[in-house]
């Protein structure tokens, strides 16, 4: 199932395929009993795929829609939210005992356990209510209306996407707190989504940035595990945890927090560096070239298709 818009389809037939394609992987990854914690994880990311495909063709089919099923896929990841929450505290917290000694290494061994003996609601119970809203949520957008035109309503998309995206990091680097980076951390992800998606319009330079924008959307996830994690401990004060022992937790988190951001802001700022209107005209006029070269080479993309394919394995998520 490729999560990219095909040259030579309608836009309409374009936008009903993937999207279709990505409700049925998340209905199959919660079926999959066998691995709850990575079928979580895997339907997340077929619900972020498909709001970035609606952010990508708003123009086409209109600001009520999009508004409306925009708002539903996000309180079906929010369903999901609470049991991913605690896996990556656990992974989170193993990175930092990994990182700590002597006593800090003891006081995350505590928080560990604190975390343990919190029982989480059934992982079946999620499953079945995320099943039914992903059920309704699929029949709607089966019957949304997608006005078929050229490239223009992708163009509006990933302009927005990129000027937030620009917006976003210019926030972080003048007001660097959690919010400010969970912020440009979903804009980067957006963009490497909707430029998986145009990625026919030049393969090469399209997975590039898809690339580069996945490396920083994982720099800046890890970022944003140590805040939820800083404030998973806050919520343990007088718990069992004395206050000396969460401000050390505290310490440990905000430091590689920061040494994080520090690594993900100039990689952000190379992303980022064009100009939202004349990103979006060149990813246009690429696209359109694309088409010429396929009506020149019908075989293009087959030949280049192998070598690609070895490149990109892990880019397509």
């Amino acid at each position: 199932m490729a999560y990219r818009f095909k040259l030579k389809e309608s836009l309409s037939r374009g936008v009903r395929r993937v999207g279709s394609e990505q409700f049925e992987l998340a209905e199959g990854h919660l079926r999959n009993a066998a691995d709850p914690v990575s079928s979580i994880h895997e339907t997340r990311k077929c619900i972020k795929r498909l709001r970035a495909l609606l952010r990508l063709v708003r123009a086409a089919i209109g600001e009520k829609p999009y508004q409306h099923e925009n708002r539903e896929l996000q309180q079906i990841g929010h369903l999901l939210s609470p049991a991913r929450d605690r896996e990556v505290m656990r992974q989170t917290l193993t990175k930092l005992e990994a990182r700590l000694s002597g006593n800090r290494k003891i006081i995350a061994a505590r928080l560990r356990e604190h975390l343990d003996r919190t029982a989480p609601q059934e992982a079946g119970e999620i499953h079945g209510k995320v099943l039914s809203s992903l059920g309704r949520a699929k029949r709607r957008f089966a019957q949304i209306k997608v006005q078929n035109g050229g490239f223009d309503a992708l163009e509006a998309g990933l302009q927005a996407t990129y000027r937030k995206g620009r917006r976003a990091l210019v926030q972080a680097q003048t007001e660097p707190d959690d919010e400010a980076f969970h912020d440009l951390r979903k804009s980067v992800q957006q963009h490497w989504r909707q430029m998986l998606l145009v990625s026919r319009a030049w393969p090469d330079m399209c997975r590039s940035r898809a690339s580069a924008a996945r490396d920083i959307a994982q720099i800046l996830g890890e970022e944003h595990d140590h805040a939820v994690l800083a404030s998973y401990a806050d919520t343990q004060r007088n718990n069992g945890l004395a206050n000396e022992e969460i401000d050390i937790i505290h310490q440990d988190c905000r430091a590689r927090q920061l040494e994080l951001r520090n690594l993900a802001l100039p990689m952000a700022r190379r992303l980022f560096a064009e100009r939202p209107r004349r990103f979006a005209h060149h990813m246009a006029e690429s696209w359109q070239v694309a088409r010429e070269l396929g009506d020149l080479e019908p075989d293009i993309d087959a030949v280049a298709r192998p070598a690609r394919a070895r490149r990109t394995a892990k880019i397509d998520e």
